[in-house]
């Protein structure tokens, strides 16, 4: 049943999103908006300051301006003559700067004060049961047109668009955003069953509102079809009929959903080259990419949040698997060892955001690489990984060390795609730290042991760290092998290290 808090919100989202459909952004005039807000990074971000911070006593950001003995007049001279990115990098030697586990802490503080609140949605919460994100829809539509750069850089202005995820609010902020731009995607697919009775109701209701809001905007929606990565027939289905059109269809997904159909239309016998896949939410590597392009299909990474919207789309002449170009006139990335520090720019951003870290991190620079992106965005990011640490007998290690073993050397030995392959981080009962190397049943018949000797013999051919760290859990029995398919996180990404949920845990 709906309170009338949510009658209400949900009336006015369908007001305000009848409108967005209605106005969609033509691609020349999404390249103009982008140029415009690329002239002037610098102002916007002092605007940020003055009215998100400095007015704002409440805002975690204030007390760190203090205790650096920055003043708002200090701040606008340093950006005046250093310019944005240097004056960030002197920021953040300031001590102004949050971590991840910060920025999720403070929450509600750091929402930012002048934007509206259209759409709710939520962050992955690959860690957690994710963040509340509330878009501004003018917010959703400049994402939009950040998406239309990389499209016309591509020759995509007439593709077909898709979106293959999760039913939920970040299924509601992507099909807004490919709405945004030129036609409404025809193809809404859902990974879980859209009329499985144990889902919450208001998952019925914000779809029912969108494409009622769409239906009045005179851009109608697909109804989201239940397409489980097991069995994707009905992606398949949609691809093949946009195909036939002589038209060529792209699809918003995981880089794991997209192997997965790749792999599945490879066995079926099912034609899907020509597919476009816009992937992002978890690592791009080449084995995943080996798959994706053995169905003919052309990946197209992304790398991005709800919370930020898009950070950066793929090259088209890449170095490696994820090089990519930073959308660097809606954020600002500074780089301390390589960890990645993130600086909101859009006016309308859902957070205030300076200097946080996203526990990611990233090789970048800004060579020529003659793509139709790099005009706009010269910017690269390359091997972009999570350097959040897990745990093991008293041991801990980066989540990039063993993503080779997992979609390379497992697969080559015993079989299986490369996202068969999953590290699990939990605790016994007793508190003792547990790792578990899922196998999906799929594989066939394995060895445990086996596979467990491969996976440690391998880590050793790492650091001296990687060979105690190999001695330590084969003596404490801290690794042990279970026969399941990988976990998926609360968005239906596949992450190469999945941290268990137990009861109580946040």
């Amino acid at each position: 049943m709906l309170t009338i808090s949510e009658l209400l919100s949900g009336t006015s989202f369908v007001a305000l999103a009848t409108r967005y459909f209605r106005r969609p952004l033509d691609f020349r005039g999404a390249l103009e908006r982008v140029a415009e807000l690329s002239r002037d990074r610098e102002a916007r971000f002092a605007g940020i300051l003055r009215h998100s911070v400095f007015d704002k006593p409440d805002n975690p950001y204030f007390a760190l301006f203090r205790a650096a003995g920055c003043e708002w007049g200090d701040a606008e001279k340093l950006l005046r003559q250093d310019g944005l990115e240097s004056a960030l990098h002197r920021l953040h030697e300031a001590g102004i700067r949050l971590s991840v586990s910060e920025f999720k802490a403070a929450g509600v503080k750091l929402r930012n004060p002048r934007a509206a609140h259209h759409v709710r949605a939520r962050s992955g919460g690959s860690r957690s049961e994710g963040t509340p994100v509330l878009i501004d829809l003018r917010f959703q539509r400049d994402c939009a047109a950040s998406m239309a750069v990389m499209l016309a850089a591509r020759g995509g202005e007439n593709w077909v668009k898709g979106d293959w995820e999760t039913l939920g609010a970040g299924a509601r902020f992507r099909i807004l955003k490919l709405a945004g731009i030129g036609e409404p995607p025809t193809g809404w697919f859902s990974q879980v069953d859209p009329a499985d009775p144990t889902l919450p109701a208001v998952f019925g209701w914000n779809t029912a509102a969108i494409r009622f809001a769409a239906r009045l905007g005179g851009a109608p929606l697909p109804k989201p079809q239940f397409a489980p990565v097991a069995a994707p027939d009905a992606v398949i289905d949609w691809c093949q009929s946009v195909l036939r059109q002589r038209r060529t269809p792209m699809l918003f997904t995981f880089p794991s959903s997209a192997v997965a159909l790749c792999a599945y239309a490879n066995r079926k016998g099912r034609d899907i080259a020509g597919a476009r896949l816009l992937i992002s939410g978890e690592p791009v590597t080449e084995a995943r990419l080996r798959t994706i392009r053995s169905a003919g299909c052309v990946p197209l990474p992304r790398y991005g949040s709800v919370e930020t919207g898009a950070i950066a789309y793929g090259c088209l002449n890449p170095r490696c698997s994820d090089d990519m170009h930073h959308v660097s006139h809606m954020t600002a990335l500074i780089a301390h060892a390589g960890r990645l520090s993130l600086t909101m720019l859009h006016p309308y951003a859902p957070f205030t955001m300076i200097n946080v870290n996203m526990g990611d991190m990233a090789e970048s620079d800004s060579h020529s690489c003659g793509c139709a992106l790099s005009s706009r965005w010269p910017a690269h990011l390359r091997e972009i990984r999570s350097y959040e640490k897990l745990t093991g007998g008293g041991v801990t290690f980066l989540g990039a060390d063993v993503i080779r073993i997992l979609e390379v050397v497992l697969p080559e030995a015993f079989g299986g795609a490369p996202t068969d392959y999953q590290l699990v981080e939990d605790e016994t009962e007793g508190g003792l730290p547990s790792l578990t190397l899922r196998v999906h049943p799929s594989v066939g018949p394995l060895d445990a042991e086996a596979v467990k000797a491969l996976f440690l013999r391998e880590l050793t051919n790492g650091s001296d760290a990687s060979r105690v760290m190999t001695s330590v859990w084969s003596s404490g029995d801290v690794l042990r092998i279970e026969r399941r398919d990988p976990g998926l996180t609360q968005a239906g990404k596949l992450l190469h290290l999945h941290l268990a949920r137990r009861p109580g845990n946040s």
